[in-house]
């Protein structure tokens, strides 16, 4: 049996609270059981200019992960770019540092893309609601409001297109070219992969959300940058 590489990027910008034990849950994931060995994985830690002490929990916790730096925060943009640009994996995952989303989820994933019925499935998190913590509902109407504005311009039917947790083919991955920084990263590669034909699936994954006391970096104002993502990819 032939087994897939997979590429797992993990951006980091100020984790020092929650890189470890994320990296803990990572370790602790076995996907023999969908056809892929451990040995075929790789997993590049991107910190994108962290001043609260991550990068030295990085270095100590040991080997078996590729850890990749930017001397200043470039945003989440420029972190992805950098991991993708280093992946040789057939396959790439997103994995966030925050606590939010849980590696358990990692065959949800990625079975479609093995099976060959999809080229980038989207964890989200409006399709699980039971025994999970949701963000406050200023920010859910938000991204509803926005999706909904995704799926008019896309002809889709989306619930989630701000979900971190995914997965994508190298196909989807050599196709996709940036205009945007920042939180607008998710948006724009949902809308060119749909732009060019590849085709997304949506699975239900858990997400226990944060808020900005906990650490949350994501503010009302990057709905403005999401927004631009998505008129820059519909008129191209």
């Amino acid at each position: 049996m032939r087994y897939p590489k997979l590429s797992i990027i993990v951006p980091v910008y100020d984790e020092a609270a929650a890189i470890k034990k994320v990296l803990e849950r990572m370790r602790g994931q076995d996907l023999t059981g969908i056809g892929i060995k451990k040995s075929d994985i790789e997993v590049i830690v991107v910190d994108d200019g962290s001043t609260d002490g991550t990068r030295k929990i990085l270095t100590q916790f040991g080997t078996g992960h590729t850890i990749l730096l930017h001397q200043r925060n470039l945003g989440l943009t420029a972190a992805m770019m950098t991991g993708l640009r280093e992946a040789k994996g057939e396959i790439m995952l997103v994995q966030h540092a925050d606590l939010e989303y849980h590696p358990k989820d990692w065959p949800k994933l990625l079975s479609p893309i093995l099976a060959g019925k999809a080229d980038m499935v989207m964890g989200s998190r409006y399709l699980q609601r039971q025994g999970q913590r949701h963000f406050s509902v200023r920010y859910q109407l938000g991204g509803q409001g926005l999706t909904m504005l995704f799926n008019l311009l896309f002809g889709t039917k989306l619930t989630d297109i701000f979900t971190a947790h995914r997965a994508f083919t190298r196909q989807v991955q050599q196709n996709f070219k940036p205009q945007g920084r920042g939180f607008a990263f998710e948006t724009e590669l949902t809308a060119q992969t749909v732009k060019r034909g590849f085709n997304i699936l949506e699975v239900p994954i858990s997400y226990e959300a944060r808020n900005f006391q906990q650490g949350k970096k994501l503010h009302w104002h990057a709905a403005f940058d999401v927004v631009m993502a998505m008129l820059r990819t519909w008129m191209s």
